[in-house]
């Protein structure tokens, strides 16, 4: 199924957006950067997802987004990312959560992975936001229109 979904890559029909499901596109980010984290000797961990939440978009754009967040998040944790999606009213949610390392050295990169993110996100209509509690966890949340909502 991947390899089907990585040989769109190169046609014409992933230049059109289409209807999604939040579940392909987490599954395509993780095999994509399971060999990255494996590297790193961190797990990605990827919560069940509900197979009928549905975004409508370009998937290669979208697919990107959520590598930039996850390999950030990778870069920066100490053991384990978390990736989960849930409905939340009429958006699908999408949450990436790490634990930083402490006393973590800076990572080469200029730092545009999350300033990318957004603006993809933003051109599907949807919502970034990035927060980091007491205890060093971070999480990432995207936000992106369900499919079928009222609107």
């Amino acid at each position: 199924m991947l390899v089907r979904r990585l040989r769109r890559f190169g046609g014409r029909a992933v230049d059109e957006a289409s209807a999604l499901t939040a579940s392909s596109l987490i599954e395509t980010v993780a095999a994509l950067l399971r060999s990255e984290a494996k590297s790193s000797r961190v797990l990605i961990e990827i919560a069940p997802v509900d197979p009928d939440l549905m975004v409508f978009g370009q998937e290669i754009e979208l697919v990107q987004a959520i590598v930039n967040l996850v390999r950030n998040a990778i870069q920066a944790s100490d053991d384990c990312v978390r990736i989960a999606a849930e409905g939340q009213g009429d958006r699908v949610v999408v949450t990436v959560t790490n634990r930083c390392r402490e006393q973590q050295a800076p990572q080469p990169g200029m730092g545009v992975g999350s300033l990318v993110a957004r603006a993809i996100l933003e051109a599907h209509e949807g919502t970034l936001v990035r927060e980091t509690d007491a205890a060093g966890t971070v999480r990432a949340t995207l936000a992106l229109p369900l499919v079928g909502a009222a609107e």
